[in-house]
């Protein structure tokens, strides 16, 4: 009731605000992708010089700002709307650093193209994808922004803060839609949504897309829904070029949008027609700048302007006039929870992620669940809707969720100018159900490194929600045939091979958004080959040290970078508790200078922290820093070689975890550097790292390879890398120099492209 009265109060208001103005104003706003930004500084002088606008029309990003303006933001509220983080988000499809749920999405492995797969009655068929950019951040910041205009208006665009109207187009039956009740979010959405950018989305069944595929400019909407006395065209887009043979998206953009009638002249209107051309459809981060085009544009033509419209709206009357309407918006709280296009098991899922027991809940809390299910790749795509119910005064929540595809197949790995060559494959199946949950398997395969794991996770939600997981895997290192060395250089590196086997399970819960908290168990054995003499024959047998161990683990991990490999933003920090308990068993090679066979047990603590983190100095300039603390009452191995391939190793950049280097190895150990980064485009960067490695007791050895601890906090090494580095739509290529203090080599040029990364090991 209190609702209906506040719309009432509304209606009359603007019905006697109406009577006091004879010369009714339409504004008609074009579609322009990013050049949109200077309807806001047309609106922005228009409302200087007190021209009133009385009815308001747009396509695509028209649309967005006409609603805007429709919904009672000032151009300076709704510059702040553009510039904030949230509407960059919707830009790129990333999803907010502080919403990034990283216990979704913590297992990262080398693979660069993905390849989705849907089961059907009639078969399993590939899922082509059919969008740029994902919508998610864009779908719940419409919903943000217009829900309560929405409902105050009781869902007649006529009744909003200024009567609105916005075109969308309907493929299929070949025809624009005038959108002028219902939903405003949807609307806005739908009329913005263009082909293969952005998903489209349905409305009473009616699959939409952008309105500028039939009407860009909807002067001829203003005209026959309103009728006003005088026009004004805000023009920030033009018809597309002729198509060429070599200009793939001229053809898609003639083949997708109809020839636009900008004559707004002729039907006696003011065309403001705003000069953007050096401007990309996607070049939201000029704002300012195209605003500041806007506004120039119309101050140049407001003499004009005013001779042809007698009316004036003082500033303090247009402000009070919005005071009024937004302070009768209805807060945006939330009951009852309505899933469209999925099951009863997926229904529960979706509602427990959300409500969690409570009668009510907010918008924060929407915010913060809904980027949780969004996370799950189980979850292709979630549009949420904000219907007002007038008997409970509260918004209830629709949300149209599609499953994901229930197969993907991955492959990737690094191709490098060194024998650092990788393949990788990988396949996950995913179910949503009453719980999530994946089954997964990949193969790494090359001459450093060989891998196969399986996996499988179950994610079970809630007020606190529970995540587990179990996973084999066996991996194969072999640092000999693995040279990283070029392959015209004949560079002889140290016979080690390293098999290592594992069975991991592990149960934890996010803490926060970033972070999560994990215990886990694993058994398994680390079997090492090797020689401990640069001269060895082909006949000679080698060393073998074998440990079975098992261990109980505590991690804490919290993540915001921004790349699985060469990240620019972001953080990371982790903390690990680790119990080992094993046995050594150690037997001699023909080359050995220790003869006898050895059989020892181990048990020990180990505790490790890390940190990375990119601070932004200037607009191109980042400064990194990264730490990581190892403390161990391990003991030493029987012999030297065994005693560093079981110690914890100091590995800060990619190149480093391909090498056994000695001098980075030790039971305790710091190691901090300094990683400034020179942005020269958005995805070219050039890194610099400088790193120093102190051990807290270096690992030394006698002249029959028995170890030894060295004096405490007597050693250092430093290691450093500078990088050309280019973030491509698969993976980063990178040229490098890479410099180690080591007495064989100390400098490595090489060029990858690709992801270095391997499967966890047992430590």
């Amino acid at each position: 009731m209190a609702m209906r009265n506040k719309i009432i109060s509304i209606l009359i208001f603007l019905a006697l605000a109406g009577t006091v103005a004879s010369q009714e104003v339409g504004l008609v706003l074009s579609g322009g992708g990013a050049k949109g930004f200077a309807h806001i500084g047309v609106i922005r002088a228009l409302e200087e010089n007190n021209i009133p606008v009385s009815y308001i029309t747009g396509t695509s990003m028209g649309a967005i700002i006409g609603a805007l303006y429709a919904s009672g933001y000032s151009p300076d509220e709704m510059e702040a709307i553009i510039n904030s983080e949230e509407f960059f988000s919707w830009s790129t499809g990333r999803i907010p650093d502080r919403f990034y749920y990283y216990y979704k999405n913590r297992h990262v492995d080398a693979g660069m193209l993905s390849f989705e797969f849907q089961r059907f009655d009639t078969g399993t068929v590939p899922v082509l994808p059919t969008s740029i950019i994902p919508t998610h951040s864009m779908d719940l910041g419409l919903l943000e922004l217009f829900a309560q205009s929405g409902a105050l208006a009781n869902y007649n665009f006529d009744s909003l803060f200024v009567p609105f109207r916005c075109v969308a187009s309907d493929v299929y039956n070949n025809k624009a839609l005038v959108m002028k009740s219902g939903d405003l979010s949807s609307a806005v959405r739908a009329s913005m949504t263009y082909p293969f950018i952005f998903n489209p989305i349905a409305i009473d069944n009616v699959l939409l897309f952008d309105g500028g595929i039939h009407n860009n400019f909807p002067f001829d909407v203003m005209m026959s829904e309103f009728q006003p006395c005088i026009m004004i065209g805000s023009k920030a887009s033009a018809n597309p070029l002729p198509p060429t043979s070599g200009n793939l998206r001229l053809q898609i953009e003639n083949m997708i949008a109809a020839q636009t009638n900008y004559d707004i002249v002729s039907e006696g209107g003011i065309l403001i027609d705003i000069d953007v051309k050096e401007i990309g459809i996607l070049d939201f981060h000029h704002y300012k700048r195209i605003i500041d085009i806007g506004y120039n544009t119309t101050i140049d033509q407001i003499g004009e302007i005013k001779s042809r419209i007698d009316e004036r709206l003082p500033l303090e009357e247009l402000a009070g006039r919005r005071e009024i309407f937004r302070n009768n918006l209805p807060p945006l709280i939330f009951r009852n929870i309505f899933v469209n296009g999925s099951n009863e098991l997926q229904v529960d899922y979706v509602t427990s992620s959300i409500r969690q027991q409570e009668d009510y809940f907010t918008l924060d809390r929407l915010r913060s669940e809904y980027y949780k299910l969004v996370s799950d790749d189980k979850i292709s795509a979630i549009y949420p809707r904000a219907v007002y119910n007038v008997n409970s005064g509260i918004f209830d929540l629709y949300l149209d969720l599609e499953s994901g595809s229930s197969f993907r197949a991955e492959i990737g790995g690094n191709i490098s100018s060194t024998s650092l060559n990788q393949g990788f494959a990988g396949f996950e199946y995913k179910f949503l159900g009453r719980n999530a949950y994946n089954l997964e398997g990949n193969l790494y395969f090359g001459r450093l490194y060989s891998s196969v794991l399986t996996r499988g996770r179950i994610e079970v939600p809630g007020a606190i929600p529970l995540f587990g997981d179990i996973a084999l895997t066996l991996n194969r290192l072999d640092y000999f045939t693995g040279s990283s060395g070029p392959f015209f250089e004949d560079v002889r590196p140290s016979y080690l091979i390293r098999y290592d086997g594992n069975l991991r399970i592990n149960a934890g819960v996010p803490v926060s958004v970033n972070g999560l908290a994990m215990v886990g168990y694993s058994i398994g054995r680390m079997s090492d080959r090797y020689y401990q003499t640069e001269n060895f024959l082909k006949s000679d047998t080698t060393d073998q040290t074998d440990f079975d161990l098992n261990t109980v683990s505590f991690i804490y991990e919290r993540e915001t970078l921004n790349h699985k490999q060469y990240a620019t933003r972001g953080r990371n920090t982790s903390l690990a508790l680790q119990f080992v308990r094993g046995n050594e068993k150690y037997t001699p090679g023909s080359t050995s200078s220790l003869t006898e066979h050895e059989n020892d047990n181990h048990m020990y603590i180990m505790a490790k922290s890390g940190f990375t983190g990119y601070f932004p100095v200037t607009r191109h300039l980042t400064l990194g820093v990264s730490g990581e603390m190892v403390l161990s009452t391990q003991t030493l191995f029987n012999n030297y070689t065994a005693s560093l391939l079981n110690a914890p190793a100091y590995q800060p950049f990619p190149h480093s975890k391909t090498l056994f280097l000695q001098n980075y190895r030790a039971h305790s150990y710091a190691g901090v550097g300094l990683i400034p980064l020179l942005r020269i485009r958005e995805a070219l960067h050039l890194r610099i790292e400088g790193h120093i490695f102190q051990p807290y007791q270096k690992i030394g050895r006698d002249h029959i390879n028995r170890p030894f601890y060295m004096d405490r906090l007597r050693h250092r090494h430093f290691l450093g890398s500078a990088s050309l580095v280019y973030q491509t739509p698969v993976g980063p290529a990178s040229l490098s120099l890479n410099y180690y203090d080591n007495s064989t080599k100390q400098y490595y040029f090489l060029f990858n492209f690709g992801y270095l990364m391997f499967n966890k090991s047992t430590l």
